[in-house]
């Protein structure tokens, strides 16, 4: 869990750079739509990095506040201020997690139940477009937010085993995950412009034509060493980002995939 933990410790400070995001925000939800949750985590992110000696204790309070706000006002949320709440709840318990390095004094039980509470409201708003289960190409708009909830689903989850492991508790695989595809190439999710993006998905469905790769697909299964298996295993590594070969990095070691 140290390597997890190292890459989770740098979303915040990464967020709090010109014109960077974690990898579970698409840019577009920053130059495009500009939620206020995911602005002023921006600006909270910025104040945590950089806080002075002795400003630790307001800066905590101000995420406490901004933790308390988001889910409160989470039934006046519409989907994508709903992901972006989701977001920002998860980066302020991550900031908060490594600001006292201790679960035990920071994650009381009730923020874990409510960062699994945004994350289940946002899982209710559909993690996948129609026209990807039809293998058809889907509007890039609609793309970007299905693929943003699955990356901060994907986020959510692991950072609740962070937790546990570091509380010395249970954890358990995210079977609700299972079906849903795998985080999409390096080249669909950095792509700048809707051209781009349509011809990157084409290929995509040419090159995935007999199915999507799964998340499944990195858990132990029977044929783990089959062929077929490892052929559309190092497919699809040959295209992810940073973000999915962490989380390929993190089921092989976990499951000696």
């Amino acid at each position: 869990m140290k390597f997890v933990s190292q890459v989770f410790k740098s979303y915040p400070a990464m967020f709090a750079g010109e014109n960077s995001s974690p990898p579970f925000i698409h840019w577009a939800q920053m130059k495009v739509v500009r939620c206020e949750s995911l602005v002023n985590c921006v600006n909270i992110s910025r104040m945590w990095t950089n806080k002075a000696a002795g400003t630790g204790n307001m800066v905590t309070e101000i995420i406490e506040r901004q933790m308390t706000r988001l889910f409160d006002q989470r039934t006046k949320y519409n989907e994508l201020e709903m992901l972006a709440a989701l977001q920002a709840y998860l980066l302020y318990s991550m900031m908060l997690f490594f600001e006292y390095c201790s679960p035990k004094s920071f994650v009381e039980q009730d923020a874990m139940i409510k960062l699994q509470g945004l994350a289940g409201d946002v899982a209710r708003t559909g993690t996948v477009c129609l026209a990807e289960t039809r293998d058809t190409r889907p509007d890039w708009e609609s793309w970007i937010v299905a693929s943003a909830k699955r990356r901060t689903l994907f986020v959510a989850s692991m950072f609740d085993n962070l937790v546990n492991f570091t509380l010395g508790t249970p954890s358990f695989i995210a079977t609700e995950l299972a079906e849903l595809p795998a985080p999409a190439s390096k080249r669909l999710w950095e792509s700048s412009n809707r051209n781009s993006w349509n011809m990157a998905y084409n290929q995509h469905l040419t090159e995935w034509i007999e199915a999507p790769f799964l998340v499944s697909e990195l858990w132990p299964v029977a044929d783990m060493n089959s062929a077929r298996r490892q052929q559309r295993l190092g497919q699809w590594l040959s295209n992810v980002d940073e973000f999915g070969m962490m989380i390929y990095s993190v089921t092989a070691h976990t499951y000696g995939g």
